[in-house]
C-alpha cells in the first residue's frame, strides 16, 4: 500500500488517506495480483503463461465408507492423473469421469456391500456458490472405500485474495519486482486511463520471471481430457486402458 501511496503521490502512510483513495488502492492492489498471476500473453508466444507456483501438489486421505471429499480451498481443476501414494502396481491411476457416471455407478452398484475397495473413479465437482465466498470443489470416489487410502495430484490453484490470514502474494522473492510493477501499471490502467511507462516496464520484468519459471520450475503437465493428449498417451509404450474391478472382478 506504501508503494500505491507513493505512486500516485497520496503520501505512505495509508491512515491519512480519504475513503475514496482507500477504495481506489485496494482496486488497483486486486487489479495487479489478478494481472500479475494471469499475465498478458508476451510478444511472440500465443498463450499467456501458465505459472509453475500456481500448479501445487495435493494429497488427500481416503477414508472407509466416505465417498465424498472437499478438495483444496483454492482449487480450480486438475493438472494431470491421480494416483495412489502406495508402490503396488496393480493400482494404477485413478480414471476421472462425470459426476454423472459415479452418480449412477452409486446408484446401480453401490448398494452392495461386495462393491466397496480401493477407489478407481473419481469425479471432480463444483460446490453451489452463493457469490460470499470462493467458488469450492468437492472429489467424488467410486467404489467406496473399504480401507484408509491415500491419493496425490496436482491441480491449478486460483489463489486466495491478500486478508491478514493470506497476507504474501504467491510467487515468492524471485517475481516481487515484477508484482510490484503489475501494481504500478494498474494505477495508470486505473487512474490515467491507459497503459504507459509502468506498463512497459512490468512487461520487461514480466518475460525475465517467465524465463526463470520456465527454466527452474517449471513442470511438465497434461491436461485431464485434452484430446491430443490422450490421442498421444494411448499409443505410448507401456500405456493401460484404465480397468475397474470390484473384488477382484472386472466390470
Amino acid at each position: 500500500m506504501q508503494e500505491i501511496g507513493r505512486e500516485t503521490g497520496w503520501g505512505r502512510q495509508p491512515g491519512k488517506w480519504t475513503p475514496i483513495q482507500r477504495q481506489d488502492a485496494n482496486r488497483i492492489l486486486d487489479i495487479g495480483i489478478r494481472n500479475f498471476y494471469v499475465p498478458p500473453t508476451l510478444p511472440n508466444e500465443t498463450v499467456f503463461h501458465s505459472w509453475s507456483f500456481l500448479q501445487p501438489t495435493f494429497e488427500i486421505q481416503l477414508q472407509v465408507n466416505q465417498e465424498d471429499y472437499d478438495l483444496p480451498e483454492d482449487f480450480a481443476g486438475l493438472i494431470n492423473e491421480l494416483t495412489y501414494a502406495s508402490s503396488d502396481d496393480s493400482w494404477g491411476p485413478l480414471c476421472v469421469v462425470s459426476e454423472l457416471v459415479v452418480r449412477k455407478n452409486r446408484q446401480e452398484l453401490g448398494g452392495s456391500a461386495e462393491y466397496t475397495g480401493y477407489p478407481q473413479q473419481v469425479a471432480i465437482v463444483p460446490v453451489g456458490d452463493s457469490g460470499t465466498e470462493y467458488q469450492r470443489h468437492k472429489m467424488m470416489v467410486f467404489p467406496c472405500p473399504n480401507d484408509d487410502f491415500r491419493i496425490r495430484g496436482r491441480y491449478r490453484s486460483n489463489p486466495l485474495a491478500f486478508s491478514d490470514d493470506t497476507p504474501h502474494p504467491m510467487g515468492g522473492q524471485p517475481h516481487a519486482e515484477t508484482l510490484r510493477l503489475s501494481v504500478m501499471a494498474a494505477i495508470e490502467q486505473e487512474l490515467e486511463g491507459g497503459n504507459g511507462p509502468r506498463y512497459s516496464q512490468f512487461l520487461m520484468a514480466l518475460k525475465t520471471s517467465v524465463d526463470f519459471d520456465r527454466r527452474y520450475t517449471g513442470p511438465q503437465v497434461f491436461p485431464i481430457g485434452d484430446e491430443e493428449y490422450a490421442g498421444a498417451a494411448a499409443t505410448s509404450p507401456g500405456y493401460r486402458m484404465p480397468i475397474i474391478r470390484m473384488n477382484g472382478t472386472e466390470i
